[in-house]
């Protein structure tokens, strides 16, 4: 009969995954320099409770390793494993939106990528026509995709997260 996994060894599979994700992205190149995250929710290495993983700011995709990735606090949003600094808009987006999403559906992933076609879309004048679908692959997406025309930049509270992960589904910002 195997053995039940730690918390450690589960937040160990965690920083693997999420550094491979890291990795892929980069060489897909849905990375945009440093100005975009995936977290991970997983369970703490040595307390109770869960962290939310992430890179440190400035850390370049390419660079990530499970050893450098970064655990923090979901209730006080400080730096619990490793070492580092987080990037604002990251602690005030994703934080908010695990905490939201995780207990009404278990998401545990956030990526925020800058794929070039959700940049383009983003920057059209009114994008409205576009979630009617203009292929069959397109049609996918009929229904979960929400625009967000309150968009205004960098997000630095919590309330922007919190608003974000209301919506419970694909979001494009403009």
């Amino acid at each position: 009969m195997a053995s039940e996994k730690t918390r450690a060894e589960r937040n160990y599979e965690a920083r693997v995954d999420l550094a491979t994700a890291y990795r892929a992205c980069n060489y897909y190149n849905l990375n945009y320099g440093i100005f975009n995250h995936i977290t991970q929710r997983a369970p703490a290495k040595d307390r109770e409770g869960d962290v939310m993983l992430i890179v440190p700011y400035g850390l370049l995709w390419d660079e990530v390793t499970q050893s450098c990735l970064i655990g923090i606090d979901f209730e006080t949003g400080e730096v619990v494993e490793g070492e580092g600094k987080i990037a604002e808009t990251a602690n005030a987006i994703h934080r908010a939106i695990h905490r939201t999403r995780f207990p009404i559906d278990g998401t545990t992933s956030i990526m925020h990528t800058h794929q070039s076609y959700t940049t383009t879309l983003a920057c059209v004048d009114d994008p409205e026509p576009f979630k009617f679908g203009l292929s069959q692959g397109s049609m996918f997406f009929y229904g979960k995709m929400a625009f967000d025309h309150g968009y205004t930049g960098f997000a630095h509270a919590n309330d922007e997260g919190y608003r974000l992960a209301k919506e419970g589904m694909q979001l494009q910002l403009d």
